[in-house]
């Protein structure tokens, strides 16, 4: 889902090979100049296997992603449970994302990772921003909030990255 309000998914089963459930906001400087956030979203009662993430935001939120809620998923053969992914130059603010009765099992990498250094040029990107003065770039996460988020393997973990400098 890129720039929606008030979506509501739930009792669904997805695989995708790519991130399963992900929410997005716009890529960059030019999606700045819309106003256009996600926000206002539910998600229940979903299973998602054999996925790079079960849930993901990112890495495109450059116009911000705000009050989400995510309850009572399964999150199977994933190599990662939870992901939230930005780079300097997308910007955009996450704020109030709530986890809760998440269950995660078959996870290949980290449980939970959330990083502000993700690679663009991974994708193929070329407009990588290293350094930047300006606000907008920067991205900004807070008031992310997890409970009964369950992990049943071992070596998973959680894994948290912000900016250098």
């Amino acid at each position: 889902m890129d720039s929606c309000r008030r979506v509501h998914i739930h009792h669904c089963t997805l695989q995708t090979g790519d991130d399963g459930i992900c929410l997005k906001s716009g890529k960059d400087r030019e999606a700045r100049k819309l106003l256009k956030p996600c926000e206002d979203v539910l998600i229940h009662d979903c299973k998602v296997g054999q996925s790079h993430g079960g849930f993901v935001i990112g890495s495109e939120m450059s116009r911000g992603v705000r009050n989400v809620l995510v309850r009572d998923c399964t999150f199977i053969d994933s190599d990662v449970g939870i992901r939230f992914k930005s780079a300097l130059g997308r910007g955009g603010v996450v704020e109030e994302i709530y986890l809760r009765d998440i269950q995660m099992v078959n996870i290949r990498k980290e449980a939970v990772i959330i990083t502000m250094d993700y690679v663009h040029n991974q994708m193929d990107y070329f407009d990588v921003v290293s350094t930047s003065s300006d606000p907008e770039d920067i991205p900004d996460f807070k008031n992310i909030y997890f409970e009964r988020c369950i992990c049943s393997d071992e070596s998973p973990r959680t894994v948290v990255r912000g900016l250098e400098g």
